[in-house]
């Protein structure tokens, strides 16, 4: 008979378990440890310090801990944040000094501004997340420069757009932290309760320089994390300072701005006069609207000032030229088989000068030949073109910009008889025709000659007896001309010079019984009008035998005083403008002796 042979269940669990006997052993061992460890505390109060401790230190480096990260690792990072947006500040003032220079050289530079902040490693504590500023542009910005012109008319200010480069930080910590803003060439510090100008370089005594930022597609930048690049590129620059003044009206600048109204009152002041009384040329002239608001900076009606507006972007354009000016007087002078250099810029809308335009030969009336018949203009924008006169005569010279459709994009030079060497004149009934403008009349490097007559007289000043010279003696040595000025309009007028060495020593202007007798007459038809007549003095004498000194007739201070009558006599001198004429023929009726005319 079989037997069911089965294991009684052990309800204490002392001497059965349901685990494996592979683990059974070492579990059995592990409980009865434990068992052991618990029974000694129990019965042995002594071990409750050390676990209280346990807790008590492990409470204080917790407390410890939190108070480090939240207390000193903010500090610790304001700190941080604080020296960067310092070092952010001047990397922003190297950025403009880029600008200066770019708009100055033309040449593209680049600078590395540190927007973002790496804050100390921690072997415990917890960083928040890394800060990254931002440096961008503003939308398109407004600056009208009204009423003010170059001499020639060819630039007259207007409406143009530039941008504001602008940073902004995004610290964690440091809560004072400055918005920093460049407008035009100012720059700014911009807090929540002021702001604070950094540099003021827009205007200095009478030399105005604006800086403008592209405002079109080009004059887009923004960029933010650790490190950004700014690319400077050249679009509108140049070391030259136009010549401006007023065009009528107050000559005004208006920008856009995000500066205070009080703040640009402490930059421009209110009056032309500062409160120590030195003189200013620009003060403040009104503030309107916001976000950007609009100043007005006034400048005075009857100053002439330099100015200079450049322009820098962020990718390269070429700027095309607007119009066409002359880069030395309009009024040239040559003479025949001579040659002359004449230079042509062209220029953009700021004024600046644009380098690969072509420049041609629009026309000429001049009497002679202009080389090459066009030219392309140099890094500075300007075109060279020589004129060689190839006859006697005056005219002008035109040229263009190539494909011109206006009258700004040309240019004329006027051509008149040359004045450096003058006119030889050796025969009578010459007739030199367009010798020009006449304001000086020198006549230099004469040749006496023994003479068979002189028909001349004149009066001196204060003394009722005449000068006459009409019985000129065949042993005397002689220069007598006779000559008539004749512009395109107006009367004509008549001069004559007579210069006699009566004591026939070959010397002239040494005083000693000579005779140097000037008469200007105006022709009037049917009454002839005296000007001036008068006595040379003795250097002015010596010296129209000399060259290349020469003696101006038209200049009263080469006469003796007491010795020049002037007609009518409320003129006191000789050049105040009665005999100056412009387009004139220069007419020899008559001379004895040879002399050479430099006119002016």
């Amino acid at each position: 008979m079989t037997r069911n042979d089965t294991t009684p269940i052990d309800t204490t669990g002392t001497e059965s378990d349901t685990t494996s006997a592979a683990d059974g052993p070492a579990l059995a061992t592990v409980t009865r440890n434990l068992r052991e460890r618990l029974s000694g505390i129990v019965g042995d109060e002594r071990a409750v310090s050390p676990v209280i401790g346990f807790v008590l230190m492990f409470s204080i480096v917790i407390i410890a801990f939190t108070l480090y990260q939240v207390d000193v690792v903010p500090a610790q990072n304001a700190k941080a944040e604080f020296t960067h947006s310092q070092n952010v500040e001047e990397q922003l003032s190297e950025l403009e000094d880029a600008i200066d220079r770019v708009s100055a050289s033309g040449v593209s530079r680049s600078v590395t501004v540190s927007t973002g902040l790496q804050y100390p490693d921690r072997a415990l504590a917890i960083n928040p997340g890394t800060p990254s500023g931002s440096l961008r542009t503003s939308n398109p910005r407004s600056v009208d420069i009204n009423n003010l012109e170059t001499g020639d008319g060819h630039w007259d200010g207007g409406t143009f757009e530039s941008r504001h480069l602008v940073y902004d930080a995004n610290y964690n910590e440091y809560r004072n932290e400055p918005r920093i803003v460049i407008e035009n060439g100012l720059s700014f510090n911009q807090f929540d309760s002021g702001y604070i100008v950094r540099s003021t370089d827009i205007i200095s005594g009478t030399e105005i320089d604006l800086q403008l930022i592209n405002g079109s597609s080009s004059g887009e930048y923004q960029e933010s994390g650790d490190s950004v690049n700014v690319p400077l590129k050249s679009q509108s620059t140049s070391t030259e300072y136009l010549n401006v003044s007023s065009a009528g009206g107050t000559p005004t600048i208006e920008l856009d701005t995000t500066l205070s109204e009080q703040a640009w009152k402490d930059v421009l002041g209110t009056d032309f006069s500062g409160a120590d009384g030195t003189k200013r040329y620009a003060k403040f002239g009104g503030y309107t609207g916001s976000n950007p608001a609009t100043v007005t900076v006034e400048l005075e009606s009857n100053q002439n000032y330099d100015f200079r507006m450049t322009e820098v972007g962020f990718r390269s354009v070429e700027k095309s030229p607007h119009y066409l000016t002359r880069e030395d007087r309009q009024n040239r002078s040559v003479g025949s088989g001579e040659t002359e250099t004449v230079v042509v810029s062209a220029r953009d809308e700021f004024g600046n000068p644009v380098s690969g335009v072509e420049v041609t030969l629009a026309g000429t009336t001049a009497p002679g030949t202009v080389t090459p018949s066009s030219a392309i203009t140099n890094e500075n924008g300007r075109a060279t073109f020589t004129y060689e006169q190839t006859r006697q005569g005056a005219g002008e010279v035109e040229f263009e910009i190539a494909g011109a459709t206006n009258a700004r994009e040309r240019v004329t030079y006027d051509i008149n008889q040359h004045r450096t060497e003058g006119i030889s004149i050796f025969s009578s009934n010459e007739v030199y025709e367009n010798v020009g403008s006449i304001t000086r009349m020198r006549i230099k490097n004469a040749t006496p000659v023994i003479v068979d007559g002189c028909s001349f007289n004149a009066t001196r000043y204060n003394n009722s007896s005449d000068f006459n010279v009409s019985d000129c003696n065949t042993t005397v040595p002689t220069l007598n001309v006779d000559f008539q000025v004749s512009p395109d309009s107006g009367n004509d007028y008549r001069g004559h010079v007579v210069l006699q060495d009566q004591d026939r020593n070959g010397e002239f202007g040494d005083g000693d019984k000579e005779i140097s007798l000037v008469k200007f007459t105006e022709v009037k038809p049917g009454n002839n009008k005296v000007l001036a007549e008068g006595e040379l003095d003795a250097q002015a004498v010596k010296d129209i035998f000399k060259d290349p000194v020469g003696t101006d007739l038209l200049n009263a201070s080469n006469y003796y005083r007491g010795r020049l009558d002037i007609a009518p006599p409320d003129q006191t001198e000789l050049d105040s403008g009665k005999i100056k004429v412009s387009n004139a023929d220069l007419i020899v009726n008559n001379i004895r002796g040879r002399a050479v005319v430099e006119l002016d």
